[in-house]
């Protein structure tokens, strides 16, 4: 997860000054605060790749152990915007922060549907 994205911003770099300065400044922020990168990176692991994810479930070639990988990322949510949370106070980490969405009901809904570990056809 993040090689497309990575890409798209090498192969499509920022002209806007502005922009460049927002993500230089949360790189300059994760190296002063460290701990918060390694929180960051930790709680990140439990994210699957939401886009391909959900792009396969979109177009009917999902399957339930791609419905519980979106139960497992939506879990990893509270604890990835918490780890944050405390560096989040302005610009391009603040706004991550507020876009984060929690869905507990949507994962609870997934939870009682589908069991943990299902057989990969349904």
């Amino acid at each position: 997860m993040g090689a497309r994205l990575l890409r798209e911003w090498v192969t499509h770099p920022l002209r806007e000054v502005a922009g460049i300065v927002a993500r230089q400044d949360v790189i300059a922020k994760f190296c002063d605060e460290a701990h918060v990168l390694s929180e960051f990176r930790e709680q990140l692991a439990g994210v699957r790749d939401m886009e391909r994810t959900l792009a396969r479930l979109s177009v009917g070639t999902g399957n339930a152990r791609d419905l519980v990988a979106v139960k497992e990322s939506l879990a990893a949510l509270p604890k990835l915007r918490q780890s944050i949370a405390g560096v989040a106070k302005q610009g391009l980490l603040a706004e991550l922060h507020r876009q984060v969405t929690e869905l507990p009901a949507l994962m609870e809904l997934i939870g009682r549907a589908i069991e943990d570990v299902p057989p990969l056809a349904i």
